[in-house]
């Protein structure tokens, strides 16, 4: 998983920590950077109370994929606010992986023990796509 390589980085084990030393370990990033908004937001749900440590990482990943989707489909990465023809095979295989996590991850114990009300705002935070208005397909 991209978060594993990601975080065997930084230093921490996250394999071996608890859901909430799980957030706590993100929350030592630099303020701004999407390890610690996802802490933060996590954290401020209280979705450790009913999420674990392998659902947290689920979830995590389901949200970076997102956010991936939403830098490619939006022409936000290095081309520079341009959707490239050429690389619509890549925003599909970004698409497809965000779908899959996003599947595993609403389909944990812990997410379905969360309020409703927690639910939908995560849900919102970390698992919604937006496409700018100027970067959708103009009808034929």
């Amino acid at each position: 998983m991209l978060r594993m390589k990601l975080h065997k980085l930084s230093g921490f084990d996250v394999m071996s920590a608890s859901g909430q030393k799980f957030l706590q370990e993100l929350a030592r990033f630099p303020s701004g950077t999407f390890e610690n908004h996802f802490s933060q937001v996590a954290t401020n749900l209280e979705l450790s109370a009913t999420t674990d440590e392998a659902e947290l990482d689920r979830l995590y990943a389901a949200a970076l994929s997102a956010r991936l989707c939403y830098i490619a489909l939006n022409g936000l990465g290095g081309c520079k606010g341009q959707i490239k023809p050429e690389l619509e095979r890549h925003r599909i295989s970004l698409e497809q992986e965000f779908m899959r996590r996003r599947t595993l991850a609403l389909n944990c114990a812990g997410w379905k023990k969360l309020s409703v009300a927690v639910r939908q705002e995560a849900e919102r935070v970390f698992l919604s796509v937006r496409v700018n208005e100027g970067n959708l397909a103009q009808e034929a």
